[in-house]
């Protein structure tokens, strides 16, 4: 169930706190590796300031949902791409982004341009593809890209999407960008400090989780497919009954 409260880098076994600050299936998402990617992604290479224009893809993801809240508690003014309407009213109603766009529905070139019409500061990516080609023609001067996941490519033949992304690094040149990724099992020793931040987000209500919860083991099919289909709103789990 996550990484939380780990003895040390030597190992990945989990130990949780005793007694549970939180509900139990917290842990395997917000307060476990998913909470502490966006963590650390957000804090050592996006880096947010206030005022800066944050955009982060699969905004309604595991991991998208962290760090577009952590974003937004750093000052920053947070976008967020999704797959629905349903999922875009509840980035902003439930969990406090500034604007959204439905990429199924909306031109995605003309939506940043329209919300962030000069350019974004940080671009923090779950998606790859063309979702990262694009965003990287909007991108500012000193702009910092997350590189974080690549969903376009999960159901992609050989695991690549049609349109790998990007074409136009050249970009990152120009704009004296930074473009970087990151392993959240890199940061071991770091955990503790993950973890108190996270949860003390969740205690002054900076932080909401967020988790798609289907019950019993003959439900765990059903869940992975609709992990990869977007039909979830944060964690996607399996509970055992």
């Amino acid at each position: 169930m996550g990484d939380v409260g780990q003895s040390g880098p030597e190992n990945f076994v989990t130990k949780l706190p005793t007694p549970l600050r939180f509900p139990l299936s917290w842990y395997s998402g917000i307060l476990g590796g998913t909470g502490m990617t966006a963590y650390f992604g957000v804090q050592d290479i996006a880096r947010p300031k206030p005022g800066e224009i944050a955009v982060v893809s699969a905004a309604a993801g595991a991991v998208g949902i962290v760090a577009g809240q952590l974003l937004k508690a750093a000052g920053a003014h947070v976008i967020g791409p999704s797959g629905s309407t349903e999922k875009c009213e509840r980035l902003v109603s439930d969990f406090g982004l500034d604007a959204v766009i439905n990429y199924r529905e909306e031109n995605l070139h003309e939506s940043f341009q329209r919300l962030g019409p000069h350019g974004m500061d940080i671009f923090f990516d779950n998606v790859g593809g063309e979702t990262l080609n694009i965003a990287m023609k909007h991108l500012k001067e000193q702009a910092r890209v997350v590189l974080c996941g690549a969903v376009s490519t999960h159901e992609a033949e050989g695991g690549v999407a049609s349109q790998p992304g990007p074409d136009n690094l050249f970009e990152m040149v120009t704009r004296r960008a930074l473009l970087k990724g990151f392993m959240y099992t890199d940061e071991m020793a770091r955990y503790p400090e993950a973890t108190a931040a996270l949860e003390a987000g969740l205690a002054n209500g900076t932080l909401r989780n967020a988790e798609y919860i289907l019950h019993g083991i003959d439900a765990a099919p059903q869940a992975f497919c609709d992990m990869l289909a977007g039909r979830n709103v944060g964690k996607t789990l399996c509970e055992l009954d």
